[in-house]
């Protein structure tokens, strides 16, 4: 099972999902299902990469008004992070900022747009 630390700050950043982006499934990292179909253009249009290209991806999908759904699963690490959590938690802080300002960047440009 995770480490305490570790669950103190997943539970954070899944705070700041729900608060700060409105996200309406549990968490956005782990496995996911989704139609390729309906996401292939979304995810195209993703500019993070590594850490937070599944946030992206599913706060984009939610956004679009696609479906989203989950499968519970349990998870138990079975090895050592490859990296230190601290430097996890400022590159996520940092990402999510950025993520945050370029998702309303964009919806501040469509709302200006006309149609």
């Amino acid at each position: 099972l995770r480490t305490g630390t570790l669950h103190v700050t997943s539970t954070w950043a899944d705070h700041d999902r729900h608060h700060g982006f409105g996200l309406k499934v549990s968490d956005t990292h782990g496995m996911k299902v989704m139609r390729r179909a309906d996401v292939v253009a979304l995810a195209e249009q993703c500019l993070f990469g590594t850490d937070l290209f599944d946030t992206e991806l599913v706060l984009r999908a939610e956004r679009a008004g696609l479906r989203t759904g989950e499968v519970g699963v349990t998870v138990a690490e079975t090895r050592p992070a490859r990296t230190p959590i601290v430097s996890r938690i400022w590159r996520s802080l940092r990402g999510l900022a950025r993520l945050r300002l370029a998702l309303w960047s964009e919806a501040r440009r469509a709302r200006r747009s006309p149609a």
